[in-house]
């Protein structure tokens, strides 16, 4: 996820985008998202590196099966389609960096 803040100091909140790329940097060559919101990632969807989530940050993401949920700084939490390619998913689907005091 990527998170901007607004610009101005007086103001809270800000944007969040959900990203997917291939290892080595480049957009997938299927469709990951469920772009048309049809509860389905099929060939309607279009082939994206990343979806924005609404007018809020993200601040936590998680995988379950083919569903994402994202809870974001408005206190919503949302649920969408994604597709990773099939198979079987092995190892860590998320990370958050940890930083020394």
């Amino acid at each position: 996820n990527t998170v901007t803040p607004m610009q101005s100091l007086c103001q809270s909140g800000g944007t969040s985008w959900t990203m997917a790329l291939r290892f080595d940097g480049t957009t997938p060559y299927i469709s990951v998202f469920d772009v048309n919101n049809d509860g389905l990632v099929n060939s309607d969807d279009e082939i994206v590196a990343g979806v924005r989530y609404g007018d809020a940050m993200i601040l936590n993401m998680n995988l379950l099966g083919d569903n994402l949920y994202r809870q974001a700084s408005d206190g919503t939490v949302d649920q969408s389609k994604v597709n990773l390619g099939g198979g079987e998913t092995l190892g860590r689907s998320g990370w958050r960096e940890i930083f020394e005091q």
